[in-house]
């Protein structure tokens, strides 16, 4: 659990805070948990039932919390249905193995130890482009160069693409902001994970 931050702005990071602010430690209890539940785990996905539970909120100041103890982290926009600059599509549809990882990165993008991968521009298909073999490939090339992979995706329902890029997790962390998820969703989502009809979740 994460306390409620009121944070100076939307994209606000942890680095703002005193060392021993609760949602520092907060976040630090969370890299514990992670660890503890499976310590081999590199590539973490992060979804919710639907926007607005703080998913990029979570995996930008996870990606952060991971750098202080000196760890490498990539961050990854999975929501390709946005028009952004060149990016995680422009990877995936580059079938001729152009594409540099580094050449698409910002480095150091939210504080040092943390580069971050955009979106990049909508595609006509996206959840076909993201069931390519293309979005292995990129995670092969990142684990080579990082010591954790983080893809901040699109919520569950609406649109396949979070069950789609949960294929190359290793763990996949399901947000439910308070006030927001309907309790009596619990034991759907319970039903979900023990079905595997859909994303595990921790």
């Amino acid at each position: 659990e994460l306390p409620r931050w009121e944070s100076p702005s939307e994209d606000a990071l942890i680095t703002h805070c005193a060392a021993n602010d609760p949602i520092v430690e907060a976040f630090r209890m969370l890299r514990f948990s992670l660890s503890f539940v499976r310590r081999t785990a590199k590539v973490m996905v992060l979804t919710s039932t639907t926007p607005h539970h703080g998913k990029s909120f979570i995996s930008r100041n996870l990606s952060v919390v991971f750098a202080m103890a000196n760890k490498r982290v990539l961050l990854i926009d999975a929501d390709i249905r946005k028009r952004r600059t060149a990016g995680l599509t422009s990877w995936l549809v580059d079938v001729d193995n152009q594409t540099r990882l580094e050449d698409i990165v910002v480095k150091d993008s939210l504080t040092k130890g943390v580069d971050f991968l955009p979106a990049g521009i909508l595609p006509p298909n996206p959840a076909e482009l993201l069931m390519s073999d293309r979005l292995e490939e990129l995670v092969a090339v990142a684990r080579e160069q990082y010591d954790f992979i983080i893809f901040d995706t699109t919520p569950i329902f609406g649109v396949a693409d979070a069950s789609i890029v949960d294929r190359v997790a290793d763990l996949t962390l399901y947000e439910m902001r308070l006030g927001m998820q309907e309790k009596a969703f619990l034991p759907e989502l319970e039903k979900m994970y023990q079905d595997k009809q859909s994303l595990p979740y921790t």
